[in-house]
């Protein structure tokens, strides 16, 4: 049986054409549907989209950059990252709060551990269709991440000419 239609009014498509709903959803409020918690924080509304609260801006990881979380043993999709965080794909929710050491290994198998927390997660939806869960993190210590996460973005962002 399909749930009932509800009205969008807080929802969107934004450049890209994915959807977004803003504020409280019946679907996701109800922690008997297994829904994640949502905020019903009426300012909700007003607030500006992650992109423009971010002091840093992210780059997209195009399958250049592998996620592995620590604890629990977990490998995870990247989807961008910045100076100041990184966004991860995941088949499960992860808990918003917890500090993580998260594992990244570029496409030269170069890699690094950083510990972050994580600061939301909201449904999504993969390429191919199937739900997934997509978890924002913030670096614990920019200042000592510093110099690994510029690799982390010059990986990402760089373009190989030459195969040696």
């Amino acid at each position: 049986m399909l749930p009932p239609v509800l009205p969008v009014e807080n929802a969107k498509f934004d450049a890209w054409g994915v959807f977004h709903m803003r504020g409280p959803s019946p679907y996701y409020n109800d922690p008997l549907s297994g829904g994640l918690p949502m905020s019903s924080d009426p300012q909700d509304e007003t607030r500006p989209d992650a992109s423009e609260r971010r002091r840093h801006p992210r780059f997209p990881a195009h399958q250049r950059l592998v996620g592995y979380l620590t604890s629990p043993r977990l490998p995870v999709h990247v989807r961008d990252v910045g100076l100041g965080g990184f966004c991860v794909e995941t088949v499960d929710p992860l808990e918003p709060g917890i500090v993580q050491t998260v594992r990244f290994t570029t496409v030269d198998d170069w890699s690094a551990m950083l510990p972050a927390r994580s600061l939301h997660c909201r449904p999504s939806v993969a390429a191919d269709g199937t739900p997934r869960y997509a978890t924002g993190f913030a670096f614990v210590d920019e200042t000592k991440s510093l110099r690994t996460v510029q690799h982390l973005i010059e990986q990402v962002t760089s373009i190989k000419l030459y195969e040696s």
